[in-house]
């Protein structure tokens, strides 16, 4: 199974930039961080081409290592932003040798709980149903800080491009990933083992990440923390000049 590929930027050499792209936005919310990076290409990965019927995170991690090969991709920086942040750090652990390095927002190594299965769950029926207006500004006000909105466009022009990226979203594909996401597993001690360039972002108005867990995982990876303030679990949209900081940050020591 390969994932949707999207090359985002025209600068060439080094080790390649891939990212996540996260349901149900798709590779457009990179675009901003694309062009304020200069050191390497970046290519956006988002849901599967054709969703399969298996939809655990191993089947999540199998289709990114099969895109990267079908790029002819040996190693990348892989970043991802909340789920697929989450995302991002699994396969970490499970591929370390096809990672020269991590760029993570809004996520904490944490296998999945109860509640977020739950959470999910409610979610996936959501889109498979007809989305109301109520649906998409939960939505909004939960991944994205709209005071941010300094760093990318006004307020109006953010919750309009929101809008539309979940009202044309592929229900089958939103489901997908958040199902993959229900297997997901503790990876904090697989993560402890790596010694990679890492750069780990946490907005501080971000509900569903807390400090301790994010703290957790940059000890684990022997970094730092870097809080963003006005920020929550989206920081590639919501603050893409500081995303892309963090990127080219550790591009000189990939390798």
């Amino acid at each position: 199974m390969e994932l949707r590929v999207h090359a985002t930027t025209t600068a060439t050499g080094g080790i390649p930039v891939v990212a996540i792209a996260a349901t149900p936005f798709d590779h457009r919310s990179w675009e901003a961080v694309a062009r304020q990076l200069t050191r390497a290409p970046l290519f956006v990965l988002s849901g599967p081409v054709k969703p399969t019927a298996e939809t655990t995170m191993d089947a999540h991690v199998d289709g990114i290592i099969h895109t990267l090969d079908s790029l002819g991709i040996q190693k990348a920086v892989i970043a991802g932003s909340g789920l697929m942040g989450e995302t991002v750090l699994q396969f970490a652990a499970s591929r370390p040798d096809r990672v020269a390095g991590l760029v993570v927002a809004g996520a904490t190594g944490e296998a999945a709980t109860l509640d977020d299965r739950s959470r999910w769950l409610e979610a996936t029926i959501a889109t498979m149903g007809a989305v109301d207006d109520a649906v998409v500004y939960d939505t909004i006000r939960t991944l994205v800080n709209r005071a941010t909105s300094a760093h990318t466009r006004s307020n109006s022009a953010i919750v309009n491009l929101l809008n539309e990226w979940i009202r044309t979203c592929d229900p089958r594909e939103v489901s997908w990933v958040l199902r993959t996401q229900s297997s997901r597993l503790d990876v904090i001690d697989a993560l402890s083992g790596l010694r990679i360039p890492t750069t780990v972002l946490r907005g501080e108005d971000d509900a569903g990440t807390t400090r301790e867990g994010a703290l957790r995982l940059v000890d684990a990876l022997c970094t730092v923390l870097h809080d963003v303030p006005q920020a929550a679990s989206l920081i590639h949209f919501e603050n893409p000049g500081r995303f892309a900081q963090g990127i080219n940050a550790i591009l000189p020591f990939v390798g």
